[in-house]
């Protein structure tokens, strides 16, 4: 499980579950920190997908990214900006794509730098 910021104290601690947060937020032992010198990820969707660049080598695959399409968002964000992403997300997975192969899964054309596939596609790419 990934989390960030104040969710972390609304997680129930289940026996077998990998918990990870980012640095800022991992103080206590059962927090796994993810770190990177370039990549500091500012949500939680973003520091999973950091995760899985350190934990294989992998395609990974964002289920359902609406970044653009939907700015519908959990986060209060003020006067800063309506967006539930930033310029920044996006460089980031810029750079996360050097090293590993990243896919949004989603039937429109999500606002994201990388590859996209359909749900269809993807369905019958894991049903062969």
């Amino acid at each position: 499980m990934v989390v960030f910021d104040r969710v972390k104290l609304e997680v129930p601690i289940e026996e077998g579950v990998k918990y990870y947060t980012r640095k800022q937020d991992g103080h206590a032992p059962i927090w796994n920190t993810v770190k990177d010198h370039q990549v500091d990820p500012i949500n939680s969707g973003m520091l999973a997908v950091l995760l899985a660049t350190k934990l294989s080598n992998d395609p990974i695959f964002i289920i359902g990214c609406d970044w653009g399409l939907n700015h519908d968002s959990v986060y209060d964000y003020g006067r800063v900006s309506p967006h539930k992403y930033t310029n920044s997300c996006n460089r980031h997975i810029r750079m996360m794509r050097r090293t590993h192969r990243i896919v949004a899964v989603h039937d429109q054309l999500p606002d994201i730098d990388c590859e996209i596939m359909n749900i269809k596609d993807f369905s019958q790419s894991f049903n062969k």
